[in-house]
């Protein structure tokens, strides 16, 4: 799908460029300047009309409403003198009127005229209105003989004449002459400042008019600009509360752009970069989520399935839509729940809390209604506040078919398909324990090839493997179900006998030698009887070992042949008498102890080469013993029996104690050289040797980093909690520690998260035949894969050629040993080992 825009709107494209760039902050400086400037524009007009409308009040009430006081003082003057005179004359009373009555009236009369002369100064008079002040001005000037004829005749008190003058002359002399044109220039004087009123009342209606218009002129600018700016303010950001909401709801794909180079586009901008970064981000992630192998769920603390990406659809078979919602517990199968709806609840409050950090395996179920083994580890998380769960799931179908193929092949023999010595022994030491508690008789049966040497040496290795074959398949059809058959190892077989009666284990050890000796072995022109000595011993309740019940079918099996091959015995109390057979296994045990005492021991050592580098980087040190012509005797010839008399502490220390002196002495020379050393099962139940160890690395001073010891799988897995606690405590030291014949005995690949182990040595026999074989290629291809990534480093052992070697290096393998890479040879001084290895790289370690 496209990617969608959101545009910030433009307005009038030719002319909104510039106002689009102006930034917010000058829009609103703008918007308050405009306000300013409306204010005081109308404050301005405001002033001015008061100011005018003040100064036309002030004409007005001096130049027009003052003359008209004057005129109206005038008249009021004027009659009170006609009344007053007129009452004095009738009444003879100064109270009524007097000659200072008069004197004022002509001071008013006077006054007040000139009072209007001055202010109606400069006033528009009508026509009508100049002859009326003129009339006025002329007659009165008449007054003042008038007034001095009253005022001799009040001088006199000549009421006659006051009378006379008042009834005769004052109509004339005064009403007709002054006081009717006064009368008549009044009502034109207030219609004039009525006029002035109404014109300057329309001037200010005009003037509050004007400014009206202008103010809401302004007001509509201010609204328009500020209608303006808040619109291209709010439209962006509308635009971009949109996108906000759509990001908010997980749709990252409307675009929001804007051309602008102000807050408003920087804002957009930076808006429009998160999203584009979280949408790359999404991307991203569900590209990682969605080719990811792991299935990976996500749910809330209900159980309800939040996320589920395309490994979990094809891991389970539903869609996301169709899981989205739903339990979480719909993906597993209940096993013991009586519905689904109770193991919902029961896996949230049970399961939940033991797969929480880390990995447990459960029962997938598909769409189909099939299930699946399903390894499943949870992570518990804090997101916004809300806990959320994320669980990684697997199919292990595979994993589980492959270790068990690997657990068959470790517990089989690859020749003839029988168990293995491994196998068979762990198995007998279970028979052995368990026949303590029930009593249960069982036996073993120890068969020897007797013509098998000839066969293999005569007609070849071929012919050699098709008889082991045979004997196997004979073996087979000879015992019962319940019989566990093994090859122990060239041409020794053994058959384990559950619960059988002691009388009758003769019987059947005859009936298995008479089906190999009825048998006739043919390949091509080869003919030959198969016949074997067959060893018997029964296990008691007081049977100490599978390895003594093995030796007394050993001892059996011998005194078989002894007696002519082809036949069997069943060992007796008396076997164990036998003066020849005691001699020899008292004979190993003294000549060991000796040999310990004496230091009748030689080191060796066999280079480890890296892979990579073809460079020598440490040493196995194995253990000779000398006899009495101080030839060498290998440790198949004294090992066993120290096994058997419990000598192989005594051994093991001997061997730490000279190992370490020898290599702080070599280490002067070769400050990187590195030994490896054997442990047996026996040492890793005496903590003594931790200690002695500890002790040797203080008081030489050696990096214990140079020294690795090695424990077969076999004895780790035997007593896994010895074995971990051991190898934990050299760890601590600071020494490196390998697992050693991998593959010969191993039950699970489980064991080795459980074992504190640097290396893993994968098992000789998966390594003889790597050129030729694609099963050990295979195999060896597996280990390295899981233990690399176990996070431990691997080597192999029986490197017999260059093909195998190369191989190894392809195969990831770390380190290889083997003839072909360098032979044992007994430790000796620097100088001459780094002359015997022929490569600059021993010394340059």
């Amino acid at each position: 799908m496209s990617d969608q825009t959101l545009s910030a709107p433009a307005i009038r494209p030719d002319r909104a460029r510039m106002f689009r760039n102006t930034s917010i902050r000058t829009r609103l400086y703008a918007i308050v300047v405009l306000s300013l400037a409306m204010l005081l524009i109308f404050a301005a007009i405001g002033v001015h009309g008061i100011r005018e409308g003040s100064r036309a009040l002030s004409t007005v009430y001096e130049h027009q409403v003052q003359p008209r006081r004057a005129l109206l003082e005038m008249e009021r003057a004027l009659k009170e003198v006609r009344f007053r005179m007129a009452g004095y004359a009738l009444h003879q009373h100064p109270a009524v009127g007097n000659r200072i009555h008069l004197g004022e009236a002509r001071q008013i009369i006077s006054k007040a005229w000139q009072d209007f002369r001055q202010k109606s100064r400069g006033n528009d008079y009508s026509p009508e209105q100049q002859a009326l002040i003129s009339t006025i001005e002329k007659n009165l000037g008449t007054l003042p003989a008038f007034f001095e004829k009253l005022d001799r005749a009040y001088a006199r008190d000549d009421n006659a004449t006051i009378a006379a003058i008042l009834e005769d002359e004052w109509p004339y002399a005064v009403h007709t002459t002054v006081l009717k044109p006064v009368a008549k220039l009044i009502p034109l004087q207030e219609a004039m400042v009525a006029n002035t009123y109404g014109a300057y009342a329309a001037e200010g209606r005009r003037l509050i008019v004007t400014g009206l218009s202008l103010f809401g002129l302004l007001t509509v600018v201010l609204i328009w600009f500020v209608g303006r700016v808040t619109v291209s303010i709010t439209r962006p950001l509308d635009a971009a509360v949109n996108v906000a909401d759509k990001i908010a709801q997980g749709d990252l794909s409307s675009k929001i752009e804007s051309d602008s180079s102000n807050e408003i586009g920087q804002l957009l901008a930076a808006l429009d970069n998160m999203r584009e970064q979280v949408h790359t981000r999404q991307e991203r992630l569900e590209t990682i989520l969605d080719n990811a192998a792991e299935g990976i769920i996500t749910f809330d603390i209900k159980g309800a399935i939040k996320g589920y990406n395309r490994a979990a659809e094809k891991l389970f078979g539903w869609s996301e839509q169709e899981v989205l919602g739903t339990h979480v517990g719909m993906l597993l199968r209940p096993d013991t729940m009586e519905s689904r709806e109770s193991y919902h609840e029961h896996f949230m409050r049970t399961e939940l809390a033991l797969l929480i950090g880390r990995e447990g395996e459960m029962t997938g179920r598909h769409k189909d209604g099939s299930t699946f083994p399903l390894a499943l580890k949870i992570n518990r998380m804090m997101l916004q506040g809300r806990e959320i769960y994320v669980a990684l799931a697997a199919d292990i179908s595979e994993r589980k078919a492959f270790i068990e193929d690997l657990k068959r092949m470790a517990e089989h023999d690859g020749l003839t398909g029988l168990h293995n010595r491994s196998y068979f022994m762990g198995e007998l030491e279970r028979v052995i324990e368990r026949a303590r508690r029930t009593k249960e008789p069982c036996a073993v049966l120890y068969l020897d090839l007797d013509n098998f040497k000839y066969i293999n040496d005569v007609h070849g290795h071929a012919a050699g493997d098709q008889l082991l074959i045979e004997v196997a398949n004979i073996l087979r059809r000879r015992g019962r179900k319940s019989d566990l058959i093994a090859r122990l190892g060239g041409d020794e077989f053994a058959v384990l006998l559950y619960n059988i009666p002691p009388e009758r284990v003769a019987e059947v050890a005859e009936s298995f030698r008479k089906s190999l000796a009825d048998a006739i072995f043919r390949q091509g022109t080869v003919t030959a009887n198969v016949a074997c000595s067959i060893g018997a011993a029964m296990i008691a309740p007081q049977t100490e070992s599978a390895a003594r019940v093995m030796s007394y079918a050993d001892i059996a099996s011998h005194m078989a042949k002894r007696l002519g091959r082809n036949r069997i015995h069943v060992f007796e109390s008396a076997d164990a008498e036998n003066a020849a057979t005691m001699a020899l296994d008292m004979g190993w045990s003294q000549r060991i102890k000796e040999a310990i005492e004496n230091n009748r021991f030689a080191l060796a050592c066999q280079p480890i080469v890296n892979t990579r580098t073809r460079k020598v980087e440490s040493y196995e040190v194995l253990i000779r013993m000398l006899d009495d012509k101080n030839a060498l005797i290998m440790p198949a010839g004294f090992l066993p029996p120290a096994e058997r008399f419990g000598l192989m502490v005594d051994i093991d220390k001997w061997v730490i104690a000279h190992a370490i002196d020898t290599l702080v002495l070599q280490r002067r020379k070769l400050p990187k050289l590195r030994y490896s050393i054997n442990l047996s099962g026996q040492t890793l139940s005496d903590l003594g040797v931790c200690d002695l160890i500890q002790a040797k690395i203080a008081a030489t001073g050696l990096d214990p980093a140079a020294l690795t010891f090695e424990v077969t799988e076999t004895v780790a897995i035997a007593d896994m909690g010895v074995a971990a606690a051991f190898l934990a405590r050299l760890k601590s030291l600071g020494c490196r520690t390998a697992l050693d014949d991998f593959g010969s005995g191993m039950s699970s690949f489980a064991y080795l998260q459980d074992l504190p182990v640097d290396t893993i040595k994968i098992d000789g026999r998966f390594v003889k035949n790597l050129d030729t074989s694609p099963v050990d290629q295979a195999m060896v291809r597996a280990i390295s894969e899981i233990a690399h990534a176990l996070g431990k480093q691997t080597g192999a052992e029986f490197v017999g050629n260059e093909q195998s070697f190369k191989l190894l290096a392809e195969f990831g393998v770390d380190y290889g040993q083997g003839y072909h890479l360098g032979r044992p040879d007994m430790i000796l001084p620097c100088k001459a080992i780094s002359g015997q290895a022929g490569e600059p790289g021993l010394c340059t370690l």
